[in-house]
């Protein structure tokens, strides 16, 4: 049963993307790949507050959307706040990144390979509608399945945030910004102009983290822990894109 008709919002994917370059080789590679993308993805689900929703997870990535009449007074007095949130995402996801890499002594592909992992996100803005199926919520739309087309793109970054036009021109980045304007085709939607934004902030955070001994050994506890009961069967894990079933 449809919650509504047609209305306005904003969608977003926040794609985790990198362990295709190095497919896992054994079980534990793979266990701990799976540990890892969990703890990116657990870090960038904390950052989701209203009114911005989670419609699913999608594998290894995020499909977020904000419908246009839950905005809230703040979110309309400064129309700067949403970009700048979606920003904020690069810079945790960084730091969670960095963490992760810092605090294991492990040598297996997942672990020693934590570096090629990057953060890509995809904004547009349209229409969609709404739909309660059980206790699920679905959207359904042309502007839904564009901003999945757009996950395939030409964009030669790793790390990007690209915008189509409608979204652009209501999400306000920072004037300091720099954006780049390109041009993705589909063969069913036809030319979509983009933006696209390429965040620094990954050279920002290039400096080791320094991890207190207990840090370090709560991580390794933690990996050893998740490892042992997805391999028991006590934990099950999430399928990934990137990665092969368990």
């Amino acid at each position: 049963m449809a919650e509504d008709n047609e209305e306005e919002m904003y969608f977003f994917i926040a794609d985790i993307s990198g362990y295709t370059s190095f497919m896992v080789k054994n079980q534990m590679d793979h266990t701990h790949g799976i540990l890892i993308i969990s703890a990116l993805m657990k870090s960038l689900i904390r950052l989701v507050h209203l009114p911005m929703e989670i419609s699913k997870l999608e594998g290894d990535a995020i499909f977020l959307f904000l419908r246009k009449k839950k905005l809230s007074k703040e979110f309309k007095n400064n129309p700067t706040l949403l970009g700048q949130q979606m920003l904020r995402f690069f810079y945790v996801f960084s730091e969670k990144l960095k963490k992760l890499e810092n605090s294991t002594e492990c040598t297996c592909g997942g672990c020693s390979n934590i570096h090629e992992l990057t953060l890509k996100i995809i904004a547009h803005y349209g229409k969609a509608t709404l739909s309660k199926i059980g206790s699920f919520r679905e959207l359904s739309g042309v502007d839904v399945i564009l901003i999945h087309r757009l996950l395939k793109n030409r964009i030669k970054e790793r790390c990007y945030f690209l915008m189509t036009e409608p979204a652009y021109n209501r999400l306000f980045l920072p004037s300091k910004t720099s954006v780049v304007k390109a041009e993705e085709e589909d063969k069913d939607l036809g030319k979509i102009p983009v933006y696209v934004y390429s965040p620094t902030i990954h050279t920002v955070l290039q400096e080791k983290v320094h991890l207190s001994f207990f840090s370090r050994t709560k991580s390794h506890f933690q990996l050893a822990l998740g490892t042992t009961l997805i391999k028991l069967g006590l934990k099950k894990p999430l399928p990934f894109h990137n990665l092969p079933p368990v």
